[in-house]
């Protein structure tokens, strides 16, 4: 019963997470291909950018369509894994995660469809990454759909400036007052232009000096135990 049972695990986790264990047995030549590999495998197939944006800075083009060519897509906010957002995926990765992190029951995957999501629990913000959203503050966007949105901007971006319309609004999911409040939360604020009635929006980030982010080590980690995996 033992071995059956292991057999079928094996084979659900090759099918619905294979794109997350093919990272553990990826041979790739480049050191820092490696290491984001690894680090987006320590992750759950869900990494901030800002973990490994200097990993990333020394990846060359070639290499990077390496990594699109393996599934991993390398975008403004977040690294992932576009697979692993599907339902099955997520519910899987889910239920490992909650294996080892009993406190996390508590957690409810959101229903799928949603781009947009309120949560003032702070304390939830790494399982919603899990499950794809990214956070603002109480505000979490689906890391594809935050992808698209950004691409929006640059599309619609003139003279450093661009403004909002009825389908970035759409996209996001959300009414009018909390899109305003997400943009400023993304560090855009409004700019008035002479002459003109429309508000239009300009990219005012703030900095933050010295700032160092400490990614540690988790031994007991669910998805580590994957790398141990090999499939024929």
């Amino acid at each position: 019963l033992r071995k059956n049972l292991e057999k079928k695990l094996h084979s659900h986790i090759s099918v619905e997470l294979s794109d997350l264990v093919s990272l553990s047995t990826s041979n790739f030549k480049n050191n820092y291909v490696r290491a984001l590999c690894y680090q987006l495998f320590e992750n759950n197939g869900v990494i901030k950018r800002e973990i490994v944006n200097q990993t990333i800075k020394e990846i060359a083009k070639e290499d990077r369509i390496k990594l699109r060519k393996a599934g991993i897509k390398i975008g403004r906010y977040n690294i992932f894994l576009p697979k692993m957002l599907k339902p099955n995926a997520v519910n899987l990765r889910v239920k490992l995660w909650k294996l080892y992190f009993p406190n996390d029951q508590k957690y409810i995957i959101p229903k799928s469809g949603l781009n947009f999501l309120k949560n003032e629990k702070k304390e939830s913000k790494k399982f919603l990454l899990i499950c794809g959203f990214e956070n603002f503050n109480e505000f979490y966007i689906r890391v594809d759909i935050l992808e698209r949105f950004f691409l929006k901007i640059i599309e619609n971006t003139k003279d450093k400036m661009f403004k909002i319309n009825s389908d970035m609004i759409n996209l996001i999911g959300c009414s009018k007052e909390n899109f305003a409040k997400l943009l400023e939360l993304m560090q855009y604020q409004p700019k008035k232009v002479k002459d003109s009635k429309e508000e239009f929006f300009v990219y005012r980030p703030k900095f933050i000096k010295n700032k160092k982010i400490v990614k540690k080590s988790n031994k007991n980690n669910v998805f580590e135990k994957l790398s141990e995996l090999r499939f024929r």
